[in-house]
């Protein structure tokens, strides 16, 4: 509890000097994307810094010197992002691919299993097909997770009730992971949540892609080694920011712009902006509290049936029939 306290103190002055200092912001002026939501102009990025520093300080001799460059190097194609106005889209595609295809290639973290017996057959026998296959997933999940962060509260939320779902069932069922590395991760999440709640800093690109990396891989090492654990149960948790990268990128070519132009129209903005038109107080924190609020019951059935494909796979359906019918009633308001 102390641990807490004193990293949060740490992270809100830390955030406090940033502002004051205009160092390390977030510039909203080109970041068009956030925009559209913030609540302030001079927002530093210092939650994903933190967020790297604080799981290297942790978990210093639990990874090797691969696993930090690894995590340094996806966090900085984001933090890049965050500070050059000019960083080319393009070019921070193929640096993830790039660091996830190397993650992948040295510790053999792939989803091997969809209980589909065709398509487990051709990854076993052709593991090319498997590699590419993780690789999507986590690109998907990678993009979908920076989309879903333009809330206090959404992404830190969101992934603090996925973290948590690993730790009940690994508590409950003595799973073969370690744990360790993950405990420490939800306390840092914690922190960030809490110093994020008074705008005093936001995870930026690079806290977004180290948050989706870590618990991306680690969920896929999850269900591998546990298999009791249906594969699905995967996608469960992590359908939302998936969902809503799958969606913009349909919605963008429905509207002939381009993949890569930011807009307003994630379901995160349409609740901001029906909040505003209300002239609701705290309108971002209340919109990033109601998508936390959202996934709740979706992550707590998730975990519970965590052993059955066909209930999982019910869940993810009854998700996307929530988010579009949700999406189409904010958008004609």
């Amino acid at each position: 509890m102390i641990e807490l306290i004193i990293f949060t103190l740490i992270l809100f002055i830390c955030g406090k000097l940033c502002q004051k200092k205009n160092i390390l912001l977030d510039n909203l002026n080109f970041s068009k994307h956030k925009k559209y939501i913030s609540i302030s102009n001079k927002l530093p990025v210092t939650g994903g810094l933190f967020l790297l520093l604080g799981l290297l300080f942790f978990n210093f001799y639990k990874i090797d010197i691969f696993q930090k460059l690894v995590l340094i190097g996806i966090f900085f194609v984001g933090f890049f992002s965050d500070v050059f106005r000019n960083f080319s889209p393009n070019l921070r595609i193929l640096l993830q691919i790039f660091f996830c295809t190397l993650y992948v290639s040295f510790s053999e973290v792939l989803i091997q299993d969809t209980r589909i017996d065709i398509i487990n057959e051709v990854f076993i026998n052709y593991k090319i097909f498997s590699i590419i296959f993780t690789l999507f997933c986590m690109l998907v999940l990678l993009n979908g997770t920076n989309f879903i962060d333009g809330l206090n509260l959404s992404t830190s939320g969101y992934y603090l009730l996925v973290c948590i779902s690993i730790l009940y069932l690994h508590n409950q069922y003595q799973t073969s992971l370690d744990i360790d590395f993950l405990f420490n991760f939800t306390k840092l999440l914690l922190v960030i949540l809490i110093v994020n709640f008074f705008n005093k800093t936001q995870l930026g690109d690079g806290g977004a892609y180290l948050i989706a990396f870590v618990t991306g891989f680690f969920i896929i090492e999850f269900v591998d080694v546990n298999k009791v654990v249906s594969p699905y149960f995967a996608i469960s948790l992590l359908w939302y920011p998936c969902l809503e990268n799958l969606f913009s990128i349909i919605r963008k070519l429905a509207l002939k712009k381009k993949v890569s132009e930011p807009d307003n129209l994630h379901l995160h903005h349409l609740i901001f902006l029906y909040l505003k038109k209300k002239r609701k107080r705290f309108a971002n924190n209340i919109s990033g509290f109601l998508v936390v609020l959202f996934n709740c019951p979706i992550i707590i059935l998730s975990t519970y049936f965590f052993y059955s494909t066909k209930i999982q796979i019910s869940i993810i359906m009854t998700a996307i029939v929530l988010y579009v019918i949700s999406y189409l009633r904010l958008k004609n308001i």
